[in-house]
Protein backbone atom coordinates (compact mmCIF):
# COMPACT_ATOMS: atom_id res chain seq x y z
CA UNK A 1 0.00 0.00 0.00
CA UNK A 2 3.12 2.23 1.08
CA UNK A 3 4.37 1.65 -2.13
CA UNK A 4 1.41 2.72 -4.55
CA UNK A 5 0.97 6.19 -2.53
CA UNK A 6 4.78 7.03 -3.13
CA UNK A 7 4.98 6.14 -6.53
CA UNK A 8 1.79 8.30 -7.19
CA UNK A 9 3.66 10.70 -5.41
CA UNK A 10 6.71 10.43 -7.80
CA UNK A 11 4.20 10.58 -10.47
CA UNK A 12 2.56 13.99 -9.64
CA UNK A 13 5.85 15.66 -8.93
CA UNK A 14 6.86 14.27 -12.25
CA UNK A 15 4.02 15.63 -13.90
CA UNK A 16 4.36 19.07 -12.13
CA UNK A 17 8.19 19.34 -12.85
CA UNK A 18 7.56 18.67 -16.12
CA UNK A 19 4.67 21.54 -17.12
CA UNK A 20 6.83 23.74 -15.46
CA UNK A 21 9.93 23.11 -17.20
CA UNK A 22 7.66 24.11 -20.15
CA UNK A 23 6.15 26.91 -18.98
CA UNK A 24 9.74 28.33 -17.93
CA UNK A 25 10.69 27.97 -21.45
CA UNK A 26 8.66 30.30 -22.37
CA UNK A 27 9.08 33.54 -20.39
CA UNK A 28 12.43 35.81 -21.63
CA UNK A 29 15.35 35.82 -19.75
CA UNK A 30 14.99 38.87 -17.92
CA UNK A 31 11.49 37.88 -16.40
CA UNK A 32 12.68 37.57 -13.10
CA UNK A 33 11.15 41.06 -11.26
CA UNK A 34 12.96 43.51 -12.94
CA UNK A 35 10.93 46.58 -13.38
CA UNK A 36 11.87 49.31 -16.75
CA UNK A 37 13.80 51.33 -14.82
CA UNK A 38 15.64 48.85 -13.79
CA UNK A 39 16.45 47.51 -17.34
CA UNK A 40 16.89 50.95 -18.86
CA UNK A 41 20.43 51.55 -18.15
CA UNK A 42 21.51 48.31 -19.94
CA UNK A 43 19.71 49.42 -22.67
CA UNK A 44 21.81 52.45 -23.24
CA UNK A 45 24.83 50.49 -22.71
CA UNK A 46 23.91 48.38 -25.49
CA UNK A 47 22.47 51.57 -27.55
CA UNK A 48 26.12 52.85 -26.99
CA UNK A 49 27.99 49.45 -27.93
CA UNK A 50 26.24 49.11 -30.98
CA UNK A 51 27.11 52.70 -32.07
CA UNK A 52 30.82 51.79 -31.36
CA UNK A 53 31.02 54.63 -28.78
CA UNK A 54 34.53 54.46 -26.38
CA UNK A 55 34.40 54.66 -22.83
Amino acid sequence: MILKQDEMILHVFTVILNRWKKFATLLPNYWLAETPEALAPRRLGRQSAERGADF
